[in-house]
């Protein structure tokens, strides 16, 4: 089911209003939906200066996704049909048909809606040239006619007046203007048109009836004082009155704490301005938003892994070439201040979690330099540093010292001479040292990365879950995801459930809000994960986009889509990275050996 931060039921004043708020305090989807074929409700689209000059509902809604092209989305044509209280919306569209979407919150700005002549206690049945305001103002706005006059307006508020002065102002004859209560309503500056065009006010009195058979002749004024009916000739009456706020939609979930009412759908507001003014402050009430951004699934993204080189001291069969790779200019390559900006700018976004990765991070001579900017970077809740280890008992207490508070450690056997085989050059005591540097040196959580591969490693399974038996370490088997150059066979794919056959001792843990299914052997002082991309994916609860050291945002793994954001500034970094997380796909395809990955680039392009 698609979803999204903020619905916002009404394109009127009040919900442009809230979704312009929302788009400058929260950084999530933002969606408005508006059953019009056109933004701004009956009264924005006036454009009179009694309701306040200067607002069309085109104009603000140009200008709104003028700014907010990435956040903000107007689905016109658009009913919502229902909202429950799991926060879905029912949605019908004209071009769409039917469709389900989820919501975090919910603003209501649906308006008011204009009670059925039969229920104003108007007598006589109705005959052509009867109105009410919203059908008046549709004439004259979209059709560019006038009602036929003498015209008879009921209700002396604003929009009474208002429609009285634009009639008089086009020549329309208006006979009377009927006001219930003693005295006449609305604002000053509007009133001036009974002055002006010489209207007459008829206070406590009321239109008690109307004549004519197929059109209208004239109406019955009542006095409400003494009771006495006069008859006034008139070929239009227009109903200013008989407004109410239109919020069907969410009876029964008026207290939901996910739900807020603004504009004329929780009290009749006369003026624009008032209307517009709870819509913004509905908007920035969604503060608490603006550390998230999720997706058009969903999904709140909050992690990103960051590729810092795609270079590495080992040639791993299943991550690149033998010849390595060919190295690119500096000027290909994001510089460590671009880095940090791109931190910077995702933490503004609700990236709370950075991976460092490479390639093999450790080769970079200004690692620690970066680790220690990104850590310091405001938003930025934890740095993790995935690495072969090689260069560790030189590096991990800089790194624990510069903020890297986790550590993920490639081990693929505990044979010296498959090490060498896996690696192409590596030496497994080199790596056995760093793991030992990495719990030396205190960070908060070492984790050991076991690709499993037929034909290579499957008989070791027993033995490394038993390395968490002796060692607070995690110890995590993951699936030989099929790469485009991989280096392997399709026998070479072992599911994860072998893990559990061979380890039926295996005891469930809780979760850890990883990707990692978790198990513990029986006293053991770590714990086996396994992580399942291809046998069991886990795309639904994906939370990660990953940037390349050539400065590219890929929203998926296994997707060939990429967003490049070398060389942008700051604001421009982060609109091309709010689309990449606005477009990052529901899941990465089928994988298997006759469908290899789509990603376009060796695992050490892109970081592992």
């Amino acid at each position: 089911m698609e979803s999204c931060d903020v619905l916002i039921v009404g394109g009127g004043a009040a919900g442009i209003a809230a979704a312009r708020a929302a788009a400058e305090h929260c950084r999530g989807r933002i969606l408005l939906a508006e059953r019009g074929e056109a933004p701004g409700g009956v009264l924005l689209q006036c454009a009179h200066r009694g309701f306040g000059a200067g607002f069309t509902g085109p104009e603000t809604a140009a200008e709104l996704m003028k700014d907010f092209p990435q956040r903000v989305e107007l689905w016109y044509n658009t009913t919502v049909l229902a909202i429950t209280a799991d926060r879905t919306a029912l949605l019908s569209g004209r071009d769409t048909g039917l469709r389900r979407l989820g919501f975090q919150r919910l603003i209501l700005a649906t308006g008011c809606r204009e009670r059925p002549f039969g229920s104003l206690g108007i007598g006589g049945t109705r005959p052509q040239g009867v109105y009410t305001a919203g059908q008046a103002q549709a004439l004259l706005n979209q059709k560019g006619r006038l009602p036929e006059g003498p015209v008879v307006i009921l209700g002396s508020g604003d929009l009474g007046l208002i429609l009285a002065g634009q009639l008089s102002e086009a020549g329309r004859d208006v006979a009377a203007l009927v006001e219930q209560e003693a005295h006449c309503g609305g604002m000053a500056r509007n009133r001036r048109c009974l002055e002006q065009y010489r209207i007459p006010l008829l206070c406590s009195a009321t239109v008690s009836r109307v004549c004519g058979e197929e059109a209208l002749e004239g109406v019955m004024i009542k006095n409400l004082a003494t009771g006495e009916e006069r008859y006034l000739p008139c070929k239009s009456l227009l109903i200013a009155v008989g407004y109410e706020p239109e919020r069907e939609l969410v009876k029964g979930l008026e207290g939901a704490e996910w739900l807020q009412l603004c504009g004329n759908c929780r009290e009749i507001h006369p003026m624009i301005e008032s209307v517009i003014t709870e819509g913004k402050t509905a908007g920035e009430s969604l503060r608490d938003l603006r550390d998230t951004m999720t997706d058009r699934f969903g999904r709140n993204i909050s992690y990103l892994r960051i590729s810092v080189t795609e270079l590495c001291n080992l040639r791993c069969r299943y991550c690149m070439p033998e010849e390595g790779v060919c190295k690119k200019r500096h000027e290909e390559m994001l510089r460590e201040d671009e880095m940090i900006q791109a931190v910077e700018v995702a933490a503004s976004l609700g990236i709370t979690k950075l991976r460092i990765t490479g390639g093999e991070p450790l080769v970079k001579k200004n690692i620690v330099s970066i680790c220690r900017r990104a850590a310091a970077v405001e938003g930025i809740r934890e740095v993790c540093l995935t690495t072969n280890g090689i260069l560790l008992p030189e590096l991990a207490v800089p790194l624990r010292e510069a903020g890297v508070r986790r550590l993920n450690i490639s081990l693929d056997t505990l044979d010296a001479e498959k090490y060498a085989y896996i690696t192409r050059m590596g030496s497994l005591r080199q790596a056995v040292e760093g793991i030992r540097a990495a719990m030396d040196a205190g960070f908060e959580k070492v984790k050991l990365n076991t690709v499993l591969i037929g034909g290579f490693n499957e008989e070791e399974i027993v033995p490394l879950a038993e390395l968490t038996r002796r060692y607070p370490i995690d110890l995590r088997f993951i699936e030989m995801m099929p790469m485009v150059d991989g280096g392997f066979g399709p026998e070479a794919f072992i599911p994860n459930t072998r893990v559990l056959e061979v380890l039926p001792q295996l005891e469930e843990q809780p979760a850890d809000g990883g990707v990692a299914k978790l198990y513990r052997l029986p006293g053991a002082l770590g714990r086996v994960g396994l992580i399942s991309p291809v046998n069991a994916h886990f795309c639904a609860a994906c939370n990660r986009i990953r940037l390349t050291a050539d400065g590219k945002l890929k929203p998926c793994l296994h997707s060939a889509e990429e967003y490049s954001i070398k060389g942008l500034n700051r604001e421009e970094m982060r609109s091309v990275m709010e689309q990449a997380i606005y477009n990052k796909p529901a899941w990465h395809g089928e994988l298997n050996a006759q469908n290899p990955s789509h990603a376009g680039r060796n695992m050490n392009q892109i970081g592992g």
